[in-house]
């Protein structure tokens, strides 16, 4: 037999006692105004003006209790003591007051930690395991503040996973990450944030000697140890560097490279010259010298230099004649850091300014011998000096391939440089 439940007519005196409750066409209103319902609602409840204020407590139960409810009713409310939240059934699971599928406990907050494999084009982004998670969304920036987003990454689902491989990324950039944990019952809070620089697209297997002069010195950072020698007049420190210290030349001043660098290059006379130079006057001056006395139709290498504002590379003299290649473009100012790169593959030579080519390619024999001296700030041939350089000179680089024009423009990294280790 079916049973019916009325309320008790005590139940009833106490509801029209203490609260003014008005029933019109189906629709319930409760007040202190006397204010008819309104009538799109069943139930209109007015608190503003009862004394003291109250809320309506809707049925509290944990998740387990709330599973247990027998064929709930689509669109039947109750508030999730696991949660903190309100459970909605929206007729074949419950869900969160947003939509989403609702479970017990809200995860805790994970650590993001340090990234891992990192290249010039990805690194794989790593953190701790975070109670009650399901699984995790990770954002990817270039803004620390995550004010713009890479790509896809903009609270990407990864997966129940503690590590994710990020790709398709751009050399020499700093990225930042963050991760939040989440499950059927809502997100945690996001991490800390990770900062992670892909590594510079360059050869680093093909770099011969590396000059930073921050330690003072011509100290080789790489393991070759072509450690070069500054004259007495040589000056170092961080007034005459790009990047950290430099060296700086007053005109009868050079640094002398080790004779027998270039053996480092196997065999092959692919090359690649890479400084940052500041001129202190734009007359003609030699930055670096590949010394080798006449051979073959009196022809020598002059090497490189800078005259009248425009960078050369290397010339060849033949008696009286030259072969060489010159910038057009741009114009050196004094007092101005320029990164300069001459190139030879074997067949041309390339010069370029600022990460940009400064002139048409020039074809010409490259000269130098795995037994010649070479200098920088002076030209010695044949046992005299010759146009002595004015002004600094700052990570300096010699790689034994012609480097591209991708990689030069990492070099150059938008104007702020790179040094090594890239």
């Amino acid at each position: 037999m079916r049973k019916l439940y009325y309320l008790r007519p005590v139940s009833v005196f106490l509801i029209t006692a203490f609260v003014a409750g008005t029933c019109f066409s189906q629709s319930v209103g409760i007040n202190t105004t006397g204010n008819a319902p309104n009538s799109s609602a069943l139930l209109d409840i007015d608190a503003a003006s009862m004394s003291p204020k109250k809320g309506l407590l809707l049925p509290r139960m944990t998740t387990s209790e709330r599973n247990a409810i027998s064929t709930p009713a689509a669109g039947l409310l109750i508030y999730n003591t696991d949660c903190l939240l309100f459970n909605v059934y929206n007729g074949s699971s419950w869900t969160d007051m947003m939509g989403n599928a609702a479970a017990g406990t809200a995860p805790s907050t994970p650590v993001a930690t340090a990234a891992t494999a990192i290249s010039s084009s990805q690194f794989t982004a790593n953190w701790n395991l975070a109670a009650n998670a399901s699984s995790y969304r990770l954002d990817v920036s270039t803004a620390s503040d995550f004010s713009s987003f890479v790509g896809s990454y903009n609270g990407l689902s990864v997966g129940n996973v503690l590590t994710y491989n990020i790709t398709g990324l751009t050399a020499s950039t700093t990225y930042y990450y963050r991760v939040k944990a989440v499950n059927a019952c809502g997100n945690s809070a996001v991490s800390n944030t990770i900062t992670a620089a892909t590594a510079a697209n360059l050869p680093a297997a093909n770099l011969v000697a590396y000059w930073s002069f921050d330690g003072g010195s011509g100290t080789d950072l790489t393991p070759h140890g072509y450690n070069a020698t500054g004259s007495s007049n040589v000056n170092y420190g961080p007034s005459y560097g790009k990047i950290n210290g430099g060296s700086s030349f007053g005109g009868n001043s050079y640094i002398s490279v080790p004779s027998g660098i270039y053996s480092n290059f196997s065999g092959s006379n692919n090359f690649t010259i890479n400084l940052w130079a500041n001129i202190s006057n734009t007359n003609g001056a030699s930055i670096y010298n590949g010394t080798q006395n006449p051979g073959a139709g009196n022809c020598y290498q002059i090497g490189m230099g800078v005259g009248s504002g425009n960078a050369y590379g290397f010339r060849k003299q033949c008696g009286s004649s030259e072969i060489g290649i010159t910038s057009t473009a741009p114009t050196m100012s004094v007092g101005t850091w320029y990164m300069v790169t001459w190139t030879y593959d074997g067949s041309n030579q390339r010069i370029y300014i600022n990460g940009s080519q400064a002139a048409s390619p020039v074809a010409d024999a490259f000269l130098q011998t795995a037994s010649a001296q070479a200098q920088f700030g002076v030209e010695f041939a044949n046992g005299t000096s010759y146009g002595w350089y004015n002004g600094s000179l700052d990570e300096i680089s010699i790689w034994s391939v012609a480097l591209n024009q991708t990689q030069i423009t990492t070099l150059y990294n938008s104007g702020t440089g790179l040094q090594y280790p890239f």
